[in-house]
């Protein structure tokens, strides 16, 4: 083969030709395929693109359906080299869209960009809404409505505090108390009291259980035994249900045993920090056994008021009232009063008057209806 030299003609002809088939063999690879990425979102969705710009923050990619898009990097899963065919076949004149379809409203995107720099919808959002913008109105982005990559990539608000587990306390107070009297009669009185609570978020379970017994002059005066369960649940700020459940005996006034439960609501009329005054209304089922062989058993209505006042630091009050009439006949009734007034001589350690009034209408031979007890008691809370 002769090479021809550089004075003879027709080499230079020679080499362009050369080289412009080097060139040729070079870019038309490149003519028909480009590298593209293919991103995997924390959402789910999947977005395809060549990438324009990458910053620490946002990475800017690129494609002929949406035009430039950009995607923060804290809501990018994963990302994987694609090869999409880039080229496209030239559209004739006749296929072309109405210049009006080509347009996106500028005016749409415009409230779609100040929504998200509002921080009304999140970067995700934003992304999906502008896209199903373009996607409407054609591949045409006018210059305008590409958005400031400094606003998508601000970084996205940091998560909120996780859900807090419901408030647990349990807390519970324990009574003590005598009555002595040595003189003309003899009286030996003791009585003890236990009050345990348990709160966990709505839910508010009270137990209460109390006893009395003592000697008069060597003859029994008091042999009396009372237990409650009380469970209230809050389904509103100020209104709640629940269900009472009691129990005892009394042996001075001839009452072998004694049951009561039933449901019912509740509602707080007054609900400050210091003062909380309830009523409440309801069913209950009672039965009452007498150690003459005799008994009865029936449904009443409850209805009752609670009241709850902390005076100041060293004292403090609290007060309830239920009545009971039977449901197919008012005369028929039982009325329950108590009242507690408490002072504090340290923050756990109190000194307690009490005073329960009991009146029924249905009780043993040779017993008033009528039940008066006071009591004075030391009270350590824990």
């Amino acid at each position: 083969m002769r090479i021809p030299s550089p004075g003879r003609p027709g080499f230079l002809p020679r080499i362009a030709r050369a080289v412009l088939g080097i060139l040729i063999g070079l870019l038309l690879p490149s003519a028909g395929w480009s590298q593209s990425w293919h991103f995997l979102l924390r959402n789910g969705d999947r977005v395809t693109g060549a990438v324009v710009v990458e910053t620490p923050l946002y990475v800017t990619i690129t494609n002929s359906l949406i035009g430039k898009v950009v995607l923060p990097v804290a809501q990018i899963e994963k990302r994987e080299p694609f090869r999409v065919a880039t080229a496209a076949p030239p559209a004739s004149a006749t296929n072309k869209p109405p210049a009006a379809a080509t347009a996106i409203p500028q005016k749409k995107l415009d409230e779609l960009n100040a929504a998200y720099v509002a921080g009304q919808i999140s970067a995700l959002e934003f992304y999906r809404q502008r896209t199903v913008l373009i996607g409407r109105t054609g591949t045409g982005v006018p210059a305008t409505a590409m958005i400031n990559p400094a606003i998508l990539a601000k970084p996205p608000p940091p998560p909120g505090p996780a859900p807090k587990p419901p408030v647990r306390q349990f807390h519970g107070e324990l009574l003590a108390g005598m009555d002595l009297a040595f003189s003309t009669k003899d009286r030996q009185l003791y009585n003890g009291r236990l009050k345990l609570n348990y709160i966990e978020g709505h839910l508010r379970n009270a137990l209460d259980y109390s006893f009395t017994y003592g000697y008069t002059d060597g003859e029994l005066s008091a042999n009396r035994m009372d237990g409650s369960l009380k469970s209230d649940y809050d389904y509103a700020w100020r209104s709640y249900v629940y269900n009472l459940v009691a129990a005892g005996y009394d042996e001075v006034r001839k009452i072998d045993s004694y049951l009561q439960a039933g449901p019912g609501i509740g509602y707080h009329f007054i609900k400050l920090t210091n003062f909380v005054a309830s009523g409440e209304t309801g069913l209950n089922y009672q039965e009452q056994n007498f150690s003459s062989g005799t008994g009865n058993d029936d449904v009443y209505f409850r209805f009752a008021e609670l009241c709850k006042w902390t005076i100041n630091s060293k004292f403090s009050l609290d007060q309830k009232l239920e009545y009971f009439p039977q449901w197919d006949a008012v005369r028929e009734f039982k009325l329950r009063f108590e009242a507690n007034i408490r002072y504090w001589l340290r923050s756990n350690l109190s000194i307690n008057f009490t005073i329960i009034n009991l009146y029924d209408t249905r009780v043993a031979l040779g017993i008033e209806p009528n039940d008066l007890q006071i009591r004075s008691s030391i009270g350590v809370k824990f």
